[in-house]
């Protein structure tokens, strides 16, 4: 190689590595590529610093456990359920599988076999008094299928588990929008490719502690059910009067779609009602509180349509 050919490559190397040193660094967290590669199943911090931080979690909202700081990869505490199922609805029982909390996407690789990719993140759990799942766990059992004997096929174990968690927040730092109450650049990026948004990787710190403490006082001051506590009798009476008026709801439609379209999407037309009565409720709380009050309604038009029957052979 001759001298003039040796110095334009040398330059041309020297320049690249000074646009690669210009290039902001990746966090490995943060690359989807990496992702691909690592099933990120072990927290990157050491338990003893994780014990630390949970200890001023448990000092800022006034309550040991009531939060819980927990990373995306530990399995523990995803979702428990069924994948296959014998002809009477009854789950296999080893087809019971685990779902990640902070699930990014699905990769098929056949019909029947599929990877979960979930972000690397840290994330605060709330953890829930039994009073508060355990009475509606056997709702959430079951969901209807017609292609079984009996109409309906079993997605959750019978027991409902000692402790049941709810994702409160995602630890990540999030781009700063270009404008007040537009989305930020990393969220409508993430949208337009129909994948949900984890920000960048971040440690959780005071910011996060600073929103806990507010969560308390906002709680104590207007008399909020909280979720390390057992129900109150001022909560039993929302969750009474939200039901009633799921059902009031569920009446005004067709009785063949009613309860497809109810258990779809189980917040729709509950609209803002959560919001008024001051009420947090998980995705699985909500589901059984709609399953109760579709049963109510079935059983309600079981009733009505006994008393019909009733009525007709008495005048005959």
């Amino acid at each position: 190689m001759n001298r003039k050919k040796t110095a334009k490559t040398a330059a041309k190397a020297a320049k690249a590595e000074t646009l690669k040193r210009s290039l902001p660094v990746v966090h490995p967290y943060d690359d989807v590529e990496q992702w691909l590669g690592a099933d990120f199943g072990s927290a990157p911090q050491p338990e003893s610093w994780v014990k630390e931080f949970q200890t001023r979690i448990d000092n800022a909202f006034g309550v040991p456990g009531a939060f819980v700081l927990a990373w995306s990869g530990d399995r523990k505490y995803w979702d428990e359920f069924y994948t296959d199922w014998h002809s009477n609805g009854l789950a296999k029982a080893d087809s019971l599988e685990r779902k990640p909390l902070l699930l990014w996407h699905t990769f098929w690789v056949n019909e029947l076999d599929y990877i979960y990719l979930h972000a690397p993140r840290w994330v605060i759990l709330e953890s829930h008094h039994p009073s508060q799942f355990v009475p509606t766990w056997d709702a959430g059992v079951w969901v209807s299928d017609k292609t079984m004997i009996g109409g309906r096929k079993q997605i959750r174990t019978i027991e409902p588990p000692k402790h049941f968690y709810h994702l409160h927040q995602t630890v990540a730092q999030h781009d700063e929008p270009l404008a007040s109450g537009a989305k930020p650049l990393c969220c409508a990026a993430s949208a337009a490719a129909n994948v949900i948004c984890y920000g960048k990787y971040r440690l959780p710190n005071e910011a996060d502690l600073d929103e806990l403490r507010k969560m308390r006082r906002w709680m104590d001051e207007n008399n909020i059910q909280r979720p390390d506590e057992a129900v109150s009798t001022a909560t039993r009476r929302r969750l009474s009067s939200l039901t009633r008026y799921y059902a009031d709801q569920a009446r005004r439609m067709q009785s063949r779609a009613r309860r497809d379209f109810a258990m779809f999407d189980p917040r729709l037309m509950l609209g803002k009602s959560l919001e008024e009565r001051g009420m947090n409720l998980s995705a699985r709380e909500v589901e059984a509180l709609v399953a109760e009050a579709m049963d109510r309604i079935d059983e309600e038009k079981g009733q009505e349509q006994h008393e019909i029957e009733m009525r007709k052979r008495v005048s005959i």
